[in-house]
């Protein structure tokens, strides 16, 4: 398992939380180490809406760099039409481009833990086609 945050502080967070072993990577995720490989699965929780509005495309092709033909790529994202939140149409253009599947979208309320109110997410399943 291969966990990648641009903030040394959240990974030094989560390596305190995590009891399983980790490689943990500081980068940008848009500057990704080519060491990295290819995966089967890719969970991204709140990183494709915070860099969606200013570069969604090369959010996408530093994801296509990550998989092959069975990977699945999970993503929690918030759904909202004003930034940080991404519409459905967000998605469908986003994705489209390239040679992923959308297999699931669907609207599922999720916690803000620091500020302890609800909101809505996305909960996004994508297959390479």
């Amino acid at each position: 398992m291969t966990a990648v945050d641009l903030s040394q502080t959240a990974l030094d967070i989560a390596k305190t939380k995590s009891n399983i072993n980790i490689n943990w990577i500081q980068s940008d995720i848009l500057n990704l180490p080519s060491t990295l490989g290819q995966f089967d699965l890719i969970f991204d929780r709140g990183c494709y809406h915070n860099i969606r509005y200013s570069i969604a495309s090369q959010y996408v092709k530093s994801l296509s760099k990550l998989v092959h033909p069975n990977t699945k790529i999970l993503i929690i994202s918030c759904n909202s039409s004003t930034p940080p939140g991404i519409t459905k149409q967000h998605i469908r253009d986003d994705f489209s481009d390239l040679d992923f599947n959308i297999d699931y979208l669907e609207n599922i309320t999720g916690t803000d833990k620091l500020l302890k109110t609800q909101r809505d997410e996305w909960l996004l399943l994508l297959s390479i086609i």
